[in-house]
Parts: structure tokens; C-alpha cells; sequence
């Protein structure tokens, strides 16, 4: 994958009606793993040391509602098409039907460990894109810190129209 569309994919990871952090902080924890050399096979493993990296990152950037789950963007990051997760050896039925987590459990007994594609990981190891991704990262996570109300996209389109009349 190429870095612009890594870039491109990172605006739109958290979608709906309410920004959500989680994704976010979940790789910037890998992006932190993969510097500092905490991981140097594309291996990231559901454990403390990832929970308490998340926590760090989440008390940083969360706001009033959002839950401090490092379990959901552990799973639900396979929706970026970047994000994999390893099944542990006799629950690939299990994990391939899951569509969503209720608790740690589901991640703890499920999956063997996360990875990334070989390109994005290759991206998340260049010291350039790697920083470049913690930039992008950050940007959003500030940006969306600093407003007060969540929007829907729609009303973010409404309310930044230059011509509405009030």
C-alpha cells in the first residue's frame, strides 16, 4: 500500500455518527511498539503491555463518554483492510464469524495476535512515513479533541457551509 493511500485511509477510520479515538490510539501504540522496538516481527499481541500503552494514549485524547476498551479497535481495525488478526489454533470458525466484541474475553480467547500488511508494516518501520502516520494520527485525534459536539458528516457539511443563512 502506498503511503498516500495509508494517509487517505487513516481520515476515514472512524466513521459514523460520533468520532470514536480508539482506532487511533491503538496505532499510535504500534507505532510506538515498532519504534522503540517492543516489536520487531509484525506480531502484536492482545497483553498488558499493549492495554497499559493504550490506557496512556487513551487518557490523553478521550473525551467525556468514550470508554477506555483497547479490545474493540484491537478487533474492529480489520475493517481497515490493513489490520489482520491471527486465530488461535482451533477457533478460525469462531473468529471468522465474530462480527463484533462484547469484552476482552472475545479477543483473549480468539486471536493469537494482531499484524498489519506487509506494506503498512514496512510504512509503520520507515522512520519518514512513520512519522508522517503519528502526524496524520495526531491531527485527527486534536482536531476532533477540540470540538466540543460531536457532528454527523452531514451536519458538519451544513454547519461549515459558507452560504447557510442563520
Amino acid at each position: 500500500m502506498e503511503l498516500n493511500i495509508l494517509l487517505e485511509k487513516l481520515g476515514k477510520l472512524s466513521t459514523g455518527a460520533g468520532f470514536r479515538p480508539h482506532k487511533y490510539i491503538l496505532l499510535l501504540v504500534i507505532l510506538d511498539f515498532i519504534e522503540y522496538g517492543v516489536n520487531a516481527e509484525n506480531k502484536f499481541y492482545f497483553d498488558d503491555k499493549l492495554k497499559a500503552s493504550f490506557t496512556k494514549y487513551f487518557n490523553q485524547y478521550s473525551r467525556e463518554g468514550d470508554s477506555n476498551r483497547p479490545y474493540t479497535p484491537f478487533f474492529h481495525l480489520q475493517s481497515s483492510g490493513f489490520w489482520f488478526l491471527q486465530p488461535r489454533q482451533g477457533k478460525e470458525k469462531v473468529l471468522s464469524r465474530l462480527k463484533t466484541v462484547g469484552g476482552p474475553s472475545y479477543v483473549e480467547e480468539n486471536v493469537e495476535y494482531a499484524y498489519l500488511s506487509e506494506p503498512v508494516f514496512k510504512l509503520f518501520k520507515n522512520k519518514d512515513s512513520a512519522n508522517l502516520i503519528r502526524a496524520v494520527i495526531l491531527s485527527c485525534l486534536q482536531e476532533k479533541q477540540n470540538t466540543s459536539q460531536i457532528y454527523s458528516k452531514h451536519e458538519i457539511a451544513v454547519t461549515t457551509d459558507p452560504y447557510a443563512t442563520t
